[in-house]
Parts: C-alpha cells; structure tokens; sequence
C-alpha cells in the first residue's frame, strides 16, 4: 500500500472564471510530482471537464463553492471534488431535484466520457445532503 505523502486543499467559488486557477494547480501538482507532459494534460483537461459540468448544471441564482482536494502518493494523484449547492431554503427543506440528478448528468454526458478516457479510475457519488463528489486518480506509469 503506498503511502500519502501531501494532501493539497483548494476551496474556491463554483464559477468559470477560477476554472483556470484549478486546472493551473492540477497541472502543477502533477508536474511536481514527475508525470510526463500528456498525463498533465490529461489531469489539467479531466479536473477542467467535471468543474465545467458541475458549473453548468447549477442553478445561477444560487451560490456553490468548490471543494477540491488533491493527494499526493508515490505513485498516483487522488483528486476529489466536492461541491454543494447552497440555498436560501431551510435547512430541512428537501434538496433540490437539480443538484440530485447532477450524478447522472455527468454520468450521462461528454464530460465524464471524456474524463473516463484520460483518468485511470473515476467516481461520482451524491450524499443525502445534496453535496456531488468527483473522485479520480491518474497513476504514474513506469517508463
């Protein structure tokens, strides 16, 4: 089993315009880790994909943060994120049908084809709370 070495958190706001600062620390946590260039890429294309899904499906007059976390191994980079959107309803107020489908939107979409073909193994999960998780994990190959 190998061991984490660093777990980088980044919380930000769900909008496009930080979406280059998220793919900017991706790429740059994998290129200090020693991955070669196209697995950069495919990292820095995978976290943009499923921010940009997650962006478009929410509701514009709500805010969402995102929750990301990046953990370092030996080995491979584990990101999750995390997003929930939050409302002006009470708190036991059901959650919002939207942001429940979202799961199957990005199961349903490019977005998570295209992440699936450049990641080697990606999760999507919602908790009762209404809260969407992205899990993903590229590994470093031996060259």
């Amino acid at each position: 089993m190998e061991s984490v070495k660093d777990v980088i958190k980044l919380k930000i706001p769900a909008r496009g315009e930080y979406l280059s600062l998220i793919r900017l620390t991706a790429s740059s946590i994998a290129a200090k880790m020693g991955f070669n260039i196209d697995d950069i890429d495919d990292v820095k294309v995978s976290v943009g994909e499923a921010c940009t899904s997650i962006i478009e499906s929410l509701n514009p007059k709500e805010e969402s943060e995102f929750k990301i976390e990046y953990v370092v191994s030996e080995d491979s980079l584990d990101i999750e994120i995390k997003s929930k959107v939050r409302s002006e309803r009470e708190e036991t107020e059901e959650i919002d049908e939207d942001a429940m489908e979202l799961a199957s939107l990005l199961e349903d979409g490019l977005g998570i084809m295209i992440i699936q073909s450049l990641m080697d193994d990606v999760d999507i999960s919602k908790s009762e709370e209404g809260e969407m998780e992205i899990k993903m994990t590229k590994s470093k190959k031996d060259e």
